[in-house]
């Protein structure tokens, strides 16, 4: 198998079972030479995570950013408003002067070694999510076939995160207790089997 299409493949498993998100992530990253990952699908109405992970960088870069800065995050709007799974360089919707000014990239970037930032719009029905990749280096720049292959990837990771929200729904409703996929026997849950 071909690693695009390894990558595609462990994306729709990491659907289905959360530790392959890093690895499928690592493969991305890998392959178009780039930097770290940030995965997030996140619903604004419950709190649940259903995807949260930074993969070739500090792992708590994540909830750091989804707990201190994305409230306050001017580009989440402006990202939103894109179609879902539409891949990106940030450069196309932040100008240099928005970036000199912003304390996400004068401190919390840099803080991450986060540097040229592409990604897609991933908010899902009540959601913030995101698929984004930075270069290694300031000076870097992904090549054209490696936008292209980001393009073409976009939508297949809009689709594993639909998967991911789905599943995570699904057995939240048949799993009351929390049990992961395992039946509730709690006689005092209220739910009943059978």
């Amino acid at each position: 198998m071909e690693q695009p299409d390894r990558i595609l493949h462990k994306l729709y498993q990491a659907a289905n079972d959360a530790e392959i998100w890093l690895d499928a992530s690592h493969d991305i990253s890998e392959l178009v030479k780039g930097g770290p990952v940030h995965l997030l699908l996140a619903s604004l109405e419950t709190g649940d995570t259903y995807v949260n992970l930074f993969a070739r960088g500090d792992p708590g870069m994540a909830d750091e950013y989804l707990h201190n800065y994305a409230g306050m995050d001017f580009r989440t709007s402006r990202v939103m408003a894109r179609t879902l799974g539409d891949f990106i360089d940030e450069r196309e919707y932040v100008s240099e002067e928005e970036a000199r000014a912003s304390v996400i990239h004068q401190e919390f970037l840099p803080r991450y070694d986060i540097h040229k930032i592409s990604g897609s719009n991933m908010c899902l029905d009540g959601c913030i999510g995101w698929f984004g990749i930075s270069t290694k280096s300031a000076s870097d720049e992904f090549e054209s076939r490696h936008r292209e292959f980001l393009k073409w990837l976009s939508p297949h990771v809009l689709n594993a995160f639909r998967i991911a929200k789905t599943q995570h729904e699904l057995e939240t409703r048949i799993n009351p207790c929390g049990l992961s996929r395992r039946p509730c026997l709690k006689p005092d849950c209220g739910f009943a089997v059978g």
